[in-house]
């Protein structure tokens, strides 16, 4: 077993003074090296932020991009 990849289940939520709700579900893991070579811990996935009151989304998406550092992200807001 040189690798996993993890898949969170669930979601974490802020609730604000004023009521307002906001729910978001959990970003994968890929952990690779873990019994020979350096072990490295990568961020995969996409994460969803949904405010229904508002009918607002946004999210993010790590290694979106094949040739870009692995490091970036992107996402959007609607």
């Amino acid at each position: 077993m040189q690798s996993s990849e993890v898949h969170a289940v669930g979601f974490k939520e802020v609730i604000f003074k004023d009521g307002g709700k906001i729910r978001w579900n959990l970003n994968n893991d890929y952990i690779s090296g873990i019994l020979v070579g350096t072990m490295n811990h990568q961020l995969t996935g996409t994460v969803t932020f949904t405010d229904e009151a508002n009918g607002l989304t946004a999210y993010y998406k790590f290694n979106a991009y094949t040739f870009r550092k692995q490091d970036f992200v992107w996402g959007e807001i609607h």
